[in-house]
C-alpha cells in the first residue's frame, strides 16, 4: 500500500515504498551520502553515520557565503512537532486555502492534499465559484468547504473569517487574477493578521498594491518563482547564484515577510537568516509543484501556530517544507525519471520523505535486508 515504510534504507538510494516503489534515488543525496571518503569540498558521512555536510564550502557551488545549504541537522528536533497519543484533528493544524478558480482547479486540489500528507487535521477550501467546490470535492474527499460566493461589502469576508479558528492560510494558488479574486486578497489582508503563505496569483496581485501588507501582523511567507519576483522587486531576478541571495533577502526585508525564491536551489531568507535548498531536480519544473510546496509549507506553518510557534517557528516551517518539497521531486524522479515526474506524483512521496528527515528510518546494517527500525 502507499505510504509503507522502506523494506531497508541504504546508502545509495535503496529503500523503496508502497506498490510504486519509490526510493531516494541515486546519490550523492542530502539523505543518502556518497560511499566513499570526502574529499575538500565533498559530501561525506559524519561519525555516526548521518549525511555531513561539514566539508562541503558553498562557494563550490557558486553560492554566496551568507546562502548555508540546509542539511537534516538543521531540523532539531526534527519536524513536524509530534502529536500527543491522545490529540484530535484540531491539534494536527486546521489550514484554509483560499486557492483556485473555476479555471484552476487543480491547484486548490493540488495544496489541500498535499498539506493533508503533511499531516494537517483539516483543510479547508474557500471558494468564489460553485464549479471549483465541486472539481475539488471530486479529487479530494478529505476537504472541507467554505462558501464566499456571497462576498459583497468589503467586510463581508471579515465578518465569516472572524468565526473560524484556522491555524493558517495558504492564498492564491490558481485564484486568477479576476476581479472578484483581487477583491478577495484585498479584503483578506484588510481582516485580522493570520499566518499566511502567499504564493502565484496572490503573489501577482499583491505586486501592485504592496501597500496592502503594511505592518502585517502576523507570520507571512511568500514563494516567488522568478517571474513573481521581478513583479515585486520591478526588475528581474537574475539566475545567478549570489543574486538570487541577494534578492531572496531582499524580497524578505521589503515585503515584511520570509521568502522562499523558488528555482534550481531555492534560497530562504527572512533578511538575517538565508539557506540554500540543495535538494530537488528539473522534474520538479512542472505545472502545479508550486502548489504542492504551498500546502506543505502551510501545513507545517498550521503546526507551528498549533503548538505555540516558539517550539517549531515559522521560519522553520519554510525552509523545512522546502527541504522536504525537494526530497520528494528526487525520488519522484527516480522512480519516474525527471521528464515524466508531474505534481500528483510528489503526494505519495511526501510522507516518507518526512519521516527521513525526521530519522524514523535507520539502515539496517544486515546484508540479507531486514526491515527499517523505528
Amino acid at each position: 500500500m502507499v505510504g509503507q515504510p522502506p523494506a531497508k534504507l541504504g546508502r545509495r538510494g535503496c529503500g523503496a515504498y508502497g506498490d510504486r516503489g519509490m526510493s531516494p534515488g541515486p546519490g550523492p543525496h542530502p539523505l543518502d551520502p556518497d560511499e566513499n571518503a570526502p574529499e575538500e569540498g565533498e559530501v561525506g558521512e559524519d561519525e555516526e553515520g548521518d549525511f555531513d555536510y561539514s566539508q562541503l564550502d558553498p562557494l563550490d557551488f557558486g553560492l554566496a557565503p551568507r546562502a548555508r545549504p540546509l542539511t537534516r541537522g538543521d531540523f532539531e528536533p526534527p519536524p513536524p512537532p509530534s502529536l500527543d497519543a491522545d490529540a484530535h484533528k484540531g491539534e494536527a493544524g486546521r489550514l484554509l486555502c483560499l486557492c483556485g478558480s473555476a479555471d484552476m482547479p487543480g491547484a486548490a486540489s493540488l495544496v489541500a492534499k498535499s498539506a493533508l500528507r503533511m499531516g494537517a487535521g483539516l483543510v479547508t477550501v474557500g471558494y468564489l465559484d460553485v464549479a471549483l467546490r465541486d472539481a475539488v470535492a471530486a479529487q479530494c474527499v478529505e476537504a472541507t468547504f467554505l462558501d464566499l460566493t456571497d462576498l459583497e461589502a468589503p467586510g463581508d469576508l471579515a465578518q465569516i473569517l472572524s468565526g473560524r479558528a484556522d491555524h493558517a492560510v495558504v492564498l492564491g494558488p490558481g485564484l486568477g487574477q479576476s476581479p472578484a479574486a483581487v477583491s478577495l486578497v484585498r479584503d483578506y489582508f484588510a481582516c485580522e493578521a493570520r499566518p499566511t503563505v502567499l504564493d502565484a496569483d496572490g503573489l501577482n496581485i499583491i505586486s501592485e498594491h504592496l501597500d496592502w501588507l503594511a505592518d502585517y501582523g502576523a507570520p507571512l511567507i511568500i514563494t516567488p518563482h522568478a517571474g513573481e519576483a521581478r513583479r515585486l522587486l520591478g526588475r528581474p531576478v537574475a539566475n545567478d547564484p549570489t543574486e538570487r541571495s541577494a534578492s531572496a533577502r531582499e524580497l524578505a526585508a521589503s515585503v515584511g515577510a520570509i521568502c522562499c525564491l523558488k528555482g534550481a536551489w531555492t534560497v530562504i531568507s527572512d533578511s538575517a537568516n538565508t539557506n540554500v535548498n540543495l535538494t530537488g531536480n528539473p522534474g520538479l519544473a512542472t505545472a502545479g509543484s508550486g502548489d504542492v510546496l504551498s500546502g506543505v509549507i502551510g501545513a507545517l506553518l498550521a503546526a507551528s501556530v498549533v503548538r505555540g510557534g516558539a517550539f517549531f517557528p515559522p521560519f522553520e516551517a519554510a525552509r523545512c517544507g522546502v527541504f522536504i518539497h525537494g526530497i520528494a521531486g528526487d525520488m519522484a524522479s527516480h522512480e519516474l525519471g525527471e521528464l515524466g515526474v508531474i505534481a500528483s506524483d510528489l503526494l505519495d512521496a511526501l510522507p516518507i520523505a518526512t519521516s527521513l528527515v525526521e530519522g524514523r528510518y535507520e539502515q539496517d546494517d544486515q546484508d540479507d535486508g531486514g526491515s527499517a527500525q523505528a
